[in-house]
């Protein structure tokens, strides 16, 4: 009688422990993470004139994150994390911000994909890694 009791016992406590979230059958120091995958995403470039001459004041923005604005050389560098998917879309526009002192230039929108498989330099568990897109642009001056 006292060993079905037991084993009646042992299985009542194991299906309590199962229906509560607990694993009784898992090693003693087993490693958890919490969170989810994520990348690391830059676009990076030159804004110039149609004659190559660079353009500083240029207000760079990515859809659904910040701006920056281009130095003296036209550069400028945006950055910014997100889940991994197969191919993550960003549009890049460039806004003509500071009247007219380097000149009137059309606002101009380009879309920018990152494939999964640009991702480099993942650690294998949470982290993907990074990709970069260098995205030279020529504005056309307003009349």
């Amino acid at each position: 009688m006292k060993v079905k009791y037991r084993k009646l016992k042992h299985w009542l406590l194991a299906t309590a422990a199962g229906l509560l979230g607990m694993n009784v059958g898992c090693e003693r120091f087993m490693l958890c993470e919490y969170g989810c995958p994520e990348a690391d995403y830059e676009v990076k470039g030159q804004v110039s004139t149609m004659d190559d001459v660079p353009i500083e004041g240029i207000e760079v923005s990515l859809s659904r994150y910040h701006a920056d604005t281009t130095d003296a050389d036209g550069r400028y560098y945006l950055s910014y994390g997100n889940f991994p998917k197969e191919h993550d879309t960003v549009n890049v526009t460039f806004s003509d911000i500071d009247g007219e002192a380097n000149g009137q230039y059309a606002d101009t929108t380009v879309q920018v994909v990152f494939n999964r498989s640009e991702l480099q330099g993942g650690d294998g568990h949470w982290y993907e890694g990074r990709a970069t897109k260098v995205v030279n642009v020529r504005l056309r001056e307003e009349e």
